[in-house]
């Protein structure tokens, strides 16, 4: 890109001249190739003069640029597929079928309603001759097209014919899918019955056990896990006071800070601590232990059972 830009610049200072320099100027780079197939449409199209392109500013340059630019791009060879008038006419397949040209949506979207369109049979006559780009994803489009076999009457060169025998070589065809028979919707309508009944099996598995342990437990209370039980609440509980209390305390002190700042315009001062109260005590203090907790204790849990053997 940088020897494009040094190159057409350099272009744009020699033809401050006269074409005849512009012409003059060595042809190498990938500037000189853009520079020559510009000199390529200025031959066929009048209203193109290099001399209008680059004898400006560089800013008006880069701006009358763009669209030569365009016009060579829309100047690509699109992919298509024309057919004679005559009845057994030929197909001639045109333009680049690559996947850089195939892939743009626009592309897409036109070759494939073709394809579609077309009235081919065995013995129509198909002409590769006049491809200018051909690659594996167009080879594989055409072989698709052609269902998966050789056309009877094929103009073809030898490299392409190569390419399209190794797509031949290693292409698959999709698999088939079978079609859904009448019995399809009561297999369906089975599964579904035998899954729910799966999950209300296990559910009432889990409330059952449940009951049975907690009359155990009632039944003997001495066998309880009672010192596991206590252990565990001061590991979660009492040792998250801590960090539990200090984020209750910072987050008072900013909310007491933004409340005293509305509120005083109004003469409301006095209402802070109540509002602190509610809000912290009743509403966020709840959430703000349950999530903390969660998270130190949780995490906690997590590398305890990570690290066991």
């Amino acid at each position: 890109m940088l020897d494009l830009v040094l190159w057409l610049y350099r272009g744009q200072m020699m033809a401050r001249g006269t074409v005849s320099g512009y012409r003059q100027m060595p042809r190498h780079g990938y500037g000189m190739k853009f520079l020559s197939a510009r000199l390529d449409c200025w031959r066929y199209d009048s209203k193109f003069s290099p001399v209008r392109l680059f004898a400006c500013s560089p800013v008006r340059f880069f701006r009358n640029l763009r669209p030569h630019l365009q016009r060579l791009a829309m100047t690509s060879p699109i992919p298509r597929i024309e057919q004679a008038d005559a009845p057994q006419g030929a197909l001639a397949v045109l333009g680049a079928w690559t996947a850089a040209d195939l892939t743009a949506p626009p592309v897409w979207k036109a070759v494939t309603a073709q394809l579609k369109s077309l009235k081919a049979h065995a013995e129509t006559p198909w002409d590769l001759s006049g491809i200018d780009k051909l690659d594996f994803l167009g080879a594989q489009v055409l072989w698709n097209q052609w269902g998966r076999q050789w056309p009877d009457n094929l103009t073809i060169e030898p490299n392409q014919r190569a390419l399209i025998a190794s797509v031949e070589k290693f292409a698959m065809a999709p698999p088939v899918k079978p079609r859904p028979g009448w019995l399809e919707p009561v297999a369906v309508l089975g599964r579904r019955l035998l899954s729910a009944w799966d999950h209300t099996k296990g559910l009432v598995q889990l409330v059952g056990q449940l009951l049975l342990d907690l009359m155990r437990l009632a039944r003997h209370p001495q066998e309880g896990p009672w010192r596991d039980l206590s252990g565990h609440l001061y590991n979660i509980g009492a040792t998250a006071l801590p960090i539990t209390a200090l984020v209750g305390f910072l987050i008072g002190v900013v909310l007491a800070y933004l409340i005293s700042q509305q509120l005083k315009q109004f003469g409301a001062d006095a209402f802070i601590v109540n509002i602190l109260g509610i809000s912290l005590i009743r509403e966020l203090g709840p959430v703000l232990a349950a999530i903390l907790i969660a998270g130190r204790s949780g995490s906690a849990i997590t590398a305890q059972i990570g690290v066991m053997r």
